[in-house]
């Protein structure tokens, strides 16, 4: 079953006399104008709070960001650049301080084969670097201050205060010129 918004859409209540459902109205409300570069951060904010995310204090969530639900948890003072992804069949928390860059996505959906899909959470710790264009699978937990490279895919956990990069996103050793770029 869909997930409902606590948020009433303005005409909600006739958009799904004519069949529309809530789908759309998410899209509608998340996805749609809220989404566009002309909306404010401090408006997008607000709208996607009494949407039913859980934003802290400080949050700014860039133009062109999708949500596919509102089980979001984002941590005050984090930064969600341009053009993520929230999947939202399972729930996504995302702790204080972080910066998550251009393009990140975040899948909690997957299924076997013939299985209907399910969700599984996300968690990603305090003042962590989420890399452009990286992805983050259903599942994961990213420990504290960690930093993952851009274009990196995430497909296990990742332990505390170290440096990823990679698909699979893999320990980058050592302390140096190479690490500190990402």
């Amino acid at each position: 079953m869909a997930e409902r918004l606590p948020l009433k859409v303005l005409g909600s209540k006739a958009l799904r006399q004519i069949g529309v459902g809530d789908h759309f109205r998410r899209d509608l409300l998340l996805n749609g104008p809220v989404a566009s570069p002309l909306v404010s951060d401090a408006l997008r904010t607000r709208v996607l709070r009494r949407a039913g995310l859980r934003l802290g204090r400080r949050v700014v969530i860039s133009p062109r960001c999708f949500f596919g639900g509102v089980q979001v948890e984002i941590g005050a003072g984090t930064f969600v650049n341009w053009d993520c992804f929230f999947d939202n069949k399972g729930s996504i928390a995302i702790g204080p301080g972080c910066l998550v860059g251009m393009g990140v996505r975040f899948i909690t959906s997957h299924h076997e084969v013939g299985t209907p899909p399910t969700g599984r959470p996300i968690v990603v710790g305090r003042e962590c670097w989420i890399g452009a264009f990286s992805i983050v699978l259903p599942g994961v937990t990213i420990g504290d201050r960690c930093v993952v490279g851009a274009g990196s895919v995430v497909t296990r956990d990742l332990a505390s205060g170290g440096r990823y990069a990679g698909n699979p996103a893999r320990p980058i050793d050592g302390a140096g010129a190479a690490s500190d770029e990402l």
